[in-house]
C-alpha cells in the first residue's frame, strides 16, 4: 500500500528541472544584460527578468541556497552598474551644460553654433540619469540652449542676409561671362571666366531654395563660353591655314627672285611681296618663326647681293672720276680740231659721257660744271653764229637739245637735293623757251619728259624705301621701349598704359612672343635683359627726326629706373 501511495504521489509533483533550467537562463540573461546594450533598454529589460523569475520562481526556492545566490548576486551587480552608468551619464550631462555655459562666453561664429550642435547631438545620446537629479539638469539644459539659440538667431538673419548679397554677386558674374558673346580679346576674357570659377567658391553661399539653379545657371553660361571659344579658335585654325597656304606661295616667289641681277625691277617687285606678306594675317605660331626667318633669309639674300653690286659701283666711283675727267680735257681742247669736227666730238664725247657711272659725290657737281662749261660755251657761240641764219624755232631747238642732253646726264644722279633743284631749273628753263618745229617739238618735250622722270621715279623709289625703313625702325624702337617698362616696373602716364594694352593686343594677333621676368627671377635676370634690349637698340637704324629724340628718352628713362632701384 505504501509503495502504491509513494508511486501516486510521485506522478501527482511535477519535475523541478524545467523550472529550474528556466531559472538559471534568466541568471545568465541578467548576468550578460549590460553587455553591447544601451542602458535604458538593459534596464527595461533587467524589470522583464525580475517579473519573469517571480512568474517561474516555486515557493520553496529558499531551500535552493546555490541557485538564489546566484541570483541575487546577478541583480545587485546589475544594480552597481547601472548605479554606476547613470552616475557617469549625470557627469557627462553635467559636464555637457558646462561647455555650452562656455559658449555663451564667446561671440558668436559658425565654429560654436557647430558645437552647439555637436553638443545638443551628445546630449542626446547620452543615457539616462539618476531621477533625482533628472528635472534640475534638465531645467538647466533647455534654459543654456534657450539662450544660445536666441543668440545664433541673429546670426542665421546676418548669414541669410549674406546669402542675398551672395546671390546677387553670383548673379551678376552669370550675367558677364553670358555677356561674353563675341569678345574683343578671347584670351582675356578666357583668363576671366577661369579666374571667376575658381573663386565662386570663395564668395560664399547663397539662399538654399535658388542654389541649384544659380549653380545651373552659371555651369552653362561657362559651358557656352567655352563653346564658343572653341568655334572662334576652329575658325581662326582655319584662318591660318589660309594665311600659311598664301605666304608659302610667297616664300617661293621671292626664293625665285632672290638671284636675280634686274636690281631695280626686282627690288621694286620684292617690295610689293613684301607689302603682300605685311596684309596676311598670323599663322600658326609653330610655324610662324620657320616661315618668316625663310622669307625674310631670301629677301635678304637678294638685298644682300644688291647692296654688294652697288657697292662695288662706290669703289669704281674714283677711275669713273679719272674717265669724266679725260673726257672733260678733250671738251677742253676743241680749239685743237677744226671747227666742223666740234659738234661731232661733243656729240661723241656726251654718249661715252653716259656709258661712265658715277663719280664721288662730293666731286659730281664740280666735274658736271666743268663738262658743262666748254658744251655751253661752243652751244652758245654756235647759237650767236646761226642766230641770223635760223629761225627761232630752230634756236628753241637747239636750246631743248642742250636741256635735254643736261637732264639725261643728271637723270642717273644719286645727288638727291642738289639734282632736283637743278631739274627745277631746267624745267623752269624749259618754259620760257618757246617752241620748235612742230614734230620736233613734240619729240623734244617727250626727250625731256622721260629724262626727269627718270630721275624722279629714282627719287620717290629712294624716299620710299627711306621712309618705310625708317618707320620700320620706330617700331622696333617702340617694342624695346615698352618692354624695358614693362621689365623695369616704371611708373606709366594713363597714355602710356592705353599704349601698352593696345601694344600687347597686337602683339598677341602677331603671335609675338615675349618673355616678360616676374618678382620670383633673380635681379641678375632682369639686368641681362635690360642690356639685351639695349645691344638690340645699337642694331637698329635710324628714325625720322621728329621722333629720334622723344623715342630715345623714352627707352633710357626706362632703363635708368631699373638700374636706379637697383642701387637704393
Amino acid at each position: 500500500m505504501n509503495n502504491q501511495d509513494n508511486i501516486k504521489n510521485d506522478q501527482e509533483v511535477p519535475s523541478l528541472n524545467p523550472i529550474y533550467d528556466k531559472l538559471e537562463s534568466i541568471i545568465n540573461k541578467i548576468e550578460k544584460v549590460l553587455a553591447g546594450e544601451l542602458l535604458e533598454k538593459a534596464v527595461k529589460d533587467f524589470e522583464e527578468l525580475k517579473k519573469e523569475w517571480d512568474k517561474y520562481c516555486p515557493p520553496d526556492i529558499e531551500n535552493d541556497n546555490d541557485i538564489l545566490s546566484r541570483y541575487t548576486k546577478a541583480c545587485d551587480n546589475f544594480i552597481k552598474q547601472k548605479d554606476w552608468a547613470f552616475w557617469a551619464n549625470y557627469k557627462k550631462k553635467e559636464e555637457i551644460c558646462s561647455h555650452l555655459n562656455e559658449l555663451l562666453k564667446e561671440p558668436v561664429t559658425q565654429g560654436t553654433i557647430d558645437r552647439f550642435s555637436e553638443l545638443r547631438n551628445e546630449w542626446k545620446n547620452t543615457g539616462p540619469i539618476p531621477e533625482h537629479d533628472k528635472n534640475n539638469l534638465w531645467k538647466q539644459y533647455r534654459t543654456l540652449c534657450k539662450e544660445i539659440y536666441d543668440r545664433n538667431l541673429e546670426f542665421y538673419k546676418d548669414k541669410e542676409k549674406k546669402k542675398e548679397e551672395n546671390l546677387k554677386i553670383k548673379e551678376a558674374l552669370c550675367l558677364e561671362i553670358e555677356s561674353l558673346t563675341v569678345p574683343e580679346d578671347w584670351n582675356e576674357s578666357t583668363n576671366f571666366v577661369i579666374k571667376i570659377q575658381k573663386g565662386w567658391d570663395a564668395i560664399g553661399q547663397v539662399p538654399r531654395d535658388k542654389s541649384d539653379a544659380l549653380w545651373e545657371r552659371f555651369q552653362n553660361a561657362c559651358r557656352d563660353f567655352f563653346k564658343r571659344r572653341k568655334q572662334f579658335y576652329n575658325e581662326i585654325k582655319v584662318l591660318q591655314q589660309e594665311n600659311l597656304d598664301k605666304k608659302k606661295e610667297l616664300c617661293e616667289r621671292v626664293e625665285v627672285l632672290k638671284s636675280s641681277t634686274k636690281w631695280k625691277e626686282t627690288s621694286s617687285e620684292i617690295k610689293q611681296i613684301q607689302k603682300e606678306w605685311a596684309s596676311i594675317g598670323p599663322v600658326h605660331w609653330k610655324k610662324e618663326k620657320s616661315l618668316w626667318e625663310k622669307f625674310r633669309g631670301a629677301c635678304d639674300y637678294f638685298f644682300m647681293a644688291q647692296k654688294m653690286h652697288f657697292d662695288e659701283l662706290e669703289k669704281q666711283r674714283p677711275e669713273n672720276l679719272k674717265k669724266k675727267e679725260e673726257l672733260c680735257v678733250i671738251l677742253e681742247n676743241l680749239h685743237t680740231i677744226p671747227e666742223n669736227e666740234h659738234y661731232g666730238t661733243i656729240i661723241h664725247v656726251q654718249e661715252e659721257w653716259k656709258k661712265i657711272g658715277p663719280v664721288p659725290r662730293d666731286m659730281e657737281d664740280t666735274i658736271w660744271k666743268r663738262f658743262r662749261k666748254p658744251i655751253d660755251l661752243y652751244f652758245e657761240k654756235r647759237t650767236g653764229q646761226q642766230a641770223a641764219a635760223k629761225s627761232s624755232k630752230d634756236h628753241n631747238k637747239v636750246l631743248k637739245e642742250n636741256l635735254c642732253i643736261e637732264a639725261e646726264e643728271m637723270s642717273t644722279s644719286s645727288d638727291w637735293r642738289n639734282t632736283t633743284e637743278k631739274f627745277k631749273e631746267l624745267q623752269k628753263k624749259w618754259k620760257e623757251i618757246g617752241p620748235a618745229e612742230r614734230g620736233e617739238d613734240q619729240a623734244l618735250w617727250q626727250r625731256f619728259r622721260t629724262a626727269c622722270d627718270a630721275f624722279f621715279d629714282r627719287l620717290n623709289d629712294y624716299r620710299e624705301g627711306n621712309k618705310k625703313e625708317k618707320e620700320h625702325n620706330f617700331e622696333q624702337k617702340l617694342d624695346l621701349c615698352i618692354q624695358a617698362e614693362i621689365i623695369s616696373g616704371i611708373p606709366l602716364t594713363k597714355e602710356q598704359e592705353e599704349e601698352r594694352a593696345q601694344w600687347q593686343l597686337k602683339k598677341l594677333s602677331e603671335n609675338f612672343w615675349f618673355k616678360v621676368v616676374d618678382d620670383s627671377d633673380k635681379w641678375e635676370d632682369r639686368a641681362e635683359r635690360i642690356k639685351e634690349l639695349q645691344r638690340e637698340w645699337k642694331e637698329i637704324g635710324p628714325v625720322s627726326s621728329s621722333d629720334s629724340d622723344k623715342i630715345w628718352k623714352r627707352f633710357q628713362k626706362a632703363c635708368n629706373y631699373f638700374f636706379d632701384n637697383r642701387r637704393k
